[in-house]
């Protein structure tokens, strides 16, 4: 009878409300954790302004260097050793996508040869160019690191000259039609530092050159390819 009674006190005393466990509290909550973890932030390009200096390499394809003289033209084929170019744009990304800039390059490559045929050469001077364009661009991969992107543009050669010669004679034309096609990567630094790598072609329309106090003209292809780096910094 006494154990009866003893393992009837025992659990009544095991449903005592004050040794009962105490619900999580909401700090606790799984769902609330969860909820309150912090976002990792977007790594791509913010929209907004940005500015960017490159420079790289440059390759101005083999063509015509024809010298047009008393209404006589003397035909050339010029070659170019490898040059540079240096550059840097201002320009603002409209969202993750789509941006566009205004772009100022310069570029001289040194002349390697010009045939004029019948034992005629030259193999001294350079051919630059100083150009102002305004470019738009297409970014793939928005929200990673590493984005691809595709491009093309329209401007001016503000100025594009030869210097040529023994006689370092000179020749130049202003103000002509340019367009450049191209393609990178850029890679996302940190929040406001990108660095990028790219291709790019550059074209006129046919420059004619005036050679300097004589009524001379040089008609010479312009076409260069370029391998640019570039750091581009977003405000």
């Amino acid at each position: 009878m006494n154990h009866l009674i003893l393992s009837g006190l025992t659990a009544l005393a095991s449903l005592n409300p004050s040794e009962e466990s105490a619900p999580p509290s909401l700090a606790e909550s799984p769902a609330l954790q969860e909820a309150s973890a912090p976002v990792a932030e977007p790594v791509g390009a913010r929209s907004g302004f940005y500015a960017r200096i490159q420079g790289g390499v440059g390759w101005l394809l083999d063509g015509s260097f024809d010298v047009v003289s008393g209404g006589s033209t003397t035909s050339g084929d010029a070659s170019y050793d490898v040059g540079y170019l240096s550059g840097a744009a201002f320009g603002y990304r409209f969202d993750e996508r789509w941006s566009a800039e205004l772009e100022l390059n310069y570029r001289t490559n040194d002349i390697d040869e010009v045939d004029q045929g019948g034992g005629n050469k030259i193999q001294e001077g350079d051919y630059a160019s100083l150009a102002i364009t305004a470019n738009g661009y297409y970014t793939f991969r928005p929200g990673e690191r590493l984005r691809p992107y595709i491009g093309a543009g329209l401007g001016l050669m503000q100025e594009i000259d030869a210097d040529f010669g023994p006689d370092e004679i000179e020749a130049e034309e202003r103000n002509l039609l340019a367009f450049q096609l191209l393609a990178g990567a850029s890679y996302q630094i940190s929040d406001p530092l990108s660095v990028s790598l790219e291709a790019r072609y550059l074209g006129t329309a046919g420059p004619e050159l005036e050679v300097s106090g004589s009524s001379d003209t040089i008609e010479a292809d312009y076409d260069n390819v370029a391998l640019i780096a570039g750091l581009t910094y977003s405000f």
